[in-house]
């Protein structure tokens, strides 16, 4: 796979904008290194210098074993492991050249002196295999784990964020389908908990996120301070072979001299400060990461949508619990109207609401306390169907209560029924008084049709008027087959408080 190809998790700095944190003049293999940091896979740039140290630390091994055997051999079999030493490293290796005085310079100083006294080495060989090869394994070793050390650091925080990553990504399609939904047929979920849902994993991704950071900015710590020691002790490695076999090559003093200098004066730091200018923004910012990500930094659809908006939100009291007290709670109005309540403010990104009331389905009830409305849900379940909650003063009680019902769905404005022709025979023109005394009456009519009793005094028009008054029983059915008298819905949006427990029944 080649590098940057891994496209599970895409941050805000990939692409141009993550070529564009690492130094210019980097190759396009450099760059895309530079871009996989923090991810612990072969391509990240901290694994591949890792590992160009342990190729490089190989390379000493091979050439000390090839040295102590061309010791044994002569100056011929020397040379052929000269040539064989392929430092300088060849290709894209992340080291600063020899004229730049880093670790492969040393190499280069190497070859220069053992080219004048090959011829001498046999009788240090004993040194070679007992010092110098074990002290290279040495440092072989610790190069491996240091690699595996990274990797178990960083790779399972990078899965983590690319799992969290596929759940933002399958919440923002969740969130499209459901707005896009209600666009189309006028009904289904609140947009504005999927949304919420939304911002819960975009919350979980930036703490992933900024973790990540923070690990990356301690292994980038501890990366320079490992290559600092690690330049040193390799140092010492190659010192002391070439120390010793500058005890015995008389022939060679100057030239032994000479590198041991070199070596004395190499700065540790010089090899990881030239790491660093290449590639130390973009192991600070690692996949554009900057450590201070918040839930506003993202962007989705429907973000800023009206049907995910809120009306109006903040802490109310609401009567919860078997004996009803009044607990403190933060209630969320949505534009779709959805009356949303949580414990409290912190949980609007860490769980679900503890209760959630379609308007539509609701009735808003108006109480003599001017601190207190209640909703009453249409389910009437015993104990679930009446919500009552409490605001700090009236006014605050005002404002809830015009914005819950303004968010209220309304359904469409009745037509106005046509008057249907009596089924009855005319009878002719009526004096008011006919009128009157032809209105329907709960008692039966005559036989004969005869209503000059109404106006005097008497048993039977005091009884009708009674009744006219206080209406039907609702258990008694009208006389005659006549409509029982129908109370009119109220013109006001709330239904009044003695209203509230009663069962319905007279209203039909």
């Amino acid at each position: 796979m080649s590098p940057g190809a891994d496209s599970a998790y895409a941050p805000r700095g990939s692409g141009d904008q993550g070529a564009a944190a690492a130094a210019p003049g980097l190759s396009p293999d450099e760059s895309a290194r530079a871009q996989m940091a923090g991810t612990g896979s072969p391509d990240d740039i901290v694994v591949y210098r890792l590992s160009s140290w342990r190729i490089l630390i190989k390379e000493y091994i091979d050439y000390f074993t090839a040295f102590a055997a061309a010791q044994k051999t002569a100056r011929k079999a020397l040379e052929k492991a000269t040539a064989e030493f392929s430092v300088p490293l060849g290709g894209d290796h992340c080291f600063a050249g020899p004229e730049h005085g880093g670790v492969q310079s040393i190499a280069a100083h190497l070859r220069d002196t053992h080219a004048m006294y090959a011829a001498q080495y046999s009788r240090l060989i004993h040194n070679i295999e007992a010092d110098t090869l074990p002290r290279l394994e040495t440092l072989r070793s610790e190069v491996k784990d240091n690699v595996k050390a990274y990797v178990k650091q960083l790779s399972p925080a990078y899965r983590r964020l690319r799992k969290q990553a596929k759940e933002v990504e399958a919440c923002k399609a969740r969130l499209a389908r459901t707005v896009e939904a209600y666009e189309r047929k006028g009904r289904g979920p609140d947009a504005w908990l999927v949304r919420q849902q939304v911002r819960r994993e975009l919350a979980r991704q930036a703490e992933l996120e900024n973790a990540l950071h923070r690990a990356m900015q301690a292994e980038h710590a501890r990366l320079l301070d490992w290559e600092a020691n690690m330049t040193a002790r390799l140092r010492d490695v190659v010192g002391s072979a070439v120390a010793c076999e500058r005890a015995g090559l008389h022939a060679s003093t100057a030239a032994a001299d000479g590198f041991a200098v070199f070596l004395d004066r190499l700065d540790p730091s010089a090899e990881p400060r030239a790491f660093d200018r290449h590639f130390g923004p973009a192991l600070r910012s690692p996949m554009g990461l900057t450590g201070w990500s918040t839930l506003e930094d993202y962007d989705y659809m429907y973000r800023d949508c009206r049907l995910t908006s809120v009306v109006l939100e903040g802490p109310l009291q609401r009567e919860r619990g078997v004996i009803k007290r009044f607990q403190q709670s933060y209630v969320v109005l949505t534009a779709q109207g959805y009356l949303h309540c949580y414990s409290d403010h912190a949980q609007l990104l860490q769980k679900a609401p503890d209760l959630s009331l379609s308007l539509a389905n609701c009735a808003l009830v108006s109480l003599d306390d001017p601190c207190m409305f209640v909703v009453v849900s249409a389910d009437r379940k015993l104990g679930r169907s009446r919500h009552a909650f409490r605001t700090p003063g009236a006014d605050a009680t005002e404002h809830w209560v015009n914005a819950i019902d303004s968010a209220i769905p309304r359904d469409p404005e009745p037509t106005t029924p046509q008057p249907q022709p009596s089924a009855l025979p005319s009878r002719g023109p009526q004096s008011p008084a006919d009128s009157h005394r032809d209105a329907p009456s709960p008692l039966p009519p005559a036989a004969d049709g005869d209503n000059d009793n109404d106006g005097e005094p008497g048993a039977e028009p005091a009884t009708r008027e009674a009744q006219l008054d206080d209406g039907p029983s609702p258990d008694e059915e009208s006389p005659a087959g006549r409509p029982k008298t129908q109370q009119m819905p109220m013109p006001m949006p709330y239904v009044p408080h003695r209203e509230l427990f009663s069962d319905g029944d007279d209203q039909d």
